[in-house]
Formats: structure tokens, C-alpha cells, sequence
């Protein structure tokens, strides 16, 4: 699969905030579970001191091994649990 163009236009920005330390951990309440989770969002600074916060994505609790595997560099298929663990040699 390749990443489209919107996803590495986020990234940019997500970098461009990073750079720019317009950045936010906060505290988001997901609309269909009313689960708490914390969100990195960009900050963008309006005139007269207001602020916008853009969610750009939601940290892991627990392990994220058990969540995701990545895709393998030779692009044949994805990493195994196993391999993500080191229980291969």
C-alpha cells in the first residue's frame, strides 16, 4: 500500500508543528466509545490570542506491538508478532 498524498501532507504539518513547538498533548473523548484517549494536536494561533487545536493522532496505551505490525521493507507482506518481539533469531 502506498500512503497517499493527504497522509504525507499531515505529516508535514505534524514536522512543521513539531518544528515550530505548535504542539498539544491533550486529553480527547472519542464520539463513539466516550473512551478518554490522549491526542497530539497541531496549534494554530488565530489573531486576538485564540488558539485552534487540529488532532493529528491518538498515542497507544498498552503495548502497540499487539495493536500493529508494520509492513516489511522488501514489501512482502508484514512483520510478524514474533519478529516485532525478537522471539525469532
Amino acid at each position: 500500500m502506498t500512503l497517499c498524498d493527504d497522509d504525507q501532507r499531515n505529516l508535514d504539518m505534524l514536522a512543521a508543528a513539531f518544528g515550530n513547538r505548535d504542539i498539544a498533548l491533550i486529553e480527547c473523548q472519542v464520539i463513539a466509545t466516550g473512551e478518554v484517549v490522549p491526542v497530539i494536536c497541531a496549534v494554530n494561533r488565530q489573531p486576538g490570542g485564540r488558539v485552534d487545536l487540529v488532532p493529528f493522532a491518538e498515542l497507544f496505551r498498552g503495548d502497540q506491538y499487539d495493536r500493529f505490525s508494520p509492513r516489511r521493507t522488501d514489501g512482502n507482506g508484514f512483520v510478524s508478532q514474533a519478529e516485532l518481539r525478537g522471539e525469532l533469531n
